[in-house]
């Protein structure tokens, strides 16, 4: 009987019982040589990220009938530096957002200290 047929004749999992798939097929490696190898190929294929197909989207955009003639590097230029503006944009964004909160959070400690004094009084 070969690997596989082994790997397909073993009874099923109980499921949940496998939280790790890289952990188990290592674990099954000295029984399953060649399919572990396999699947530890397969599971270290990173899944698309939406950051990838972002990117794609954004180069899709920056050639346009006009900038058709833009070489590779260009493109990857232009995308470059939209991606540095825009986290520029969050990163001043969240200095902003980080300053209204500790606004707020001064405001209700001086509105607390006075309701405080208030009551004392």
């Amino acid at each position: 009987m070969d690997e596989y047929e082994e790997y397909l004749s073993t009874p099923p999992l109980e499921a949940d019982t496998v939280t790790n798939l890289v952990i188990w097929w290592g674990h099954h490696s000295g029984e399953w040589p060649n399919l572990s190898r396999l699947a530890l190929d397969a599971l270290s294929i990173p899944a698309m990220s939406a950051d990838c197909e972002r990117c794609f989207s954004e180069a899709g955009r920056t050639i346009t009938d006009e900038r058709a003639s833009l070489e590779p590097e260009a493109i990857e230029a232009c995308s470059c530096i939209k991606k540095l503006v825009d986290e520029e944009d969050v990163r001043e964004a969240q200095h902003q957002g980080d300053i209204l909160i500790y606004s707020l959070i001064g405001k209700a400690v001086r509105s607390a200290a006075t309701t405080a004094s208030d009551a004392v009084a």
